[in-house]
């Protein structure tokens, strides 16, 4: 019952002009140790949070490449995206701590450089809106990074590259 908050003892109405609208109101009971001081407020900031749910990124991908991971992604509609999370781990839906990135709302791919080649990655990733909300994760995407090609033949000159074309003579 909200009907005391807007009458002062005496009848008085101190809150005439609300007309239906919504509001947001609260009573604040105060007490001083001090005889004849009345507290008082001096700043009074009132700060409302967001809990909505925010969407994951949709039509998340890995792609191997040599000695990387090529990871893309298609933003999702949500309006106030400040950014996204990057996981990562060596285990499925076990990700590492200490290796999360914090990607700008303004891209969608993200290539991992410190993949280790020939161990394979377990990638997920989440939306954060304005007000920190985090979405749940993305399905997860699995990646093994690719080693470099070297070709080798016995007849080739010492002086190749080891592409095809040019390949070493030895290793």
């Amino acid at each position: 019952d909200t009907s005391g908050f807007y009458k002062l003892p005496d009848g008085q109405k101190i809150n005439p002009i609300h007309n239906g609208d919504r509001y947001i109101q609260y009573k604040v009971f105060m007490e001083t140790k001090r005889v004849g001081i009345t507290p008082t407020f001096h700043d009074v900031t009132i700060t409302y949070f967001d809990s909505s749910s925010v969407s994951p990124p949709s039509n998340f991908v890995a792609q191997s490449g040599h000695s990387l991971v090529r990871l893309v992604w298609h933003v999702n509609n949500d309006a106030d995206i400040k950014g996204y999370r990057l996981y990562r781990g060596t285990k499925s839906k076990n990700y590492d701590a200490d290796w999360t990135k914090l990607i700008s709302p303004f891209k969608t791919e993200y290539t991992d450089t410190s993949a280790i080649t020939g161990m394979t990655y377990y990638y997920s990733i989440s939306a954060i809106n304005s007000d920190g909300n985090e979405s749940e994760l993305s399905e997860e995407v699995k990646a093994t990074p690719l080693g470099v090609k070297i070709f080798v033949d016995d007849d080739a000159s010492s002086t190749g590259n080891g592409s095809y074309q040019a390949p070493y003579e030895t290793i």
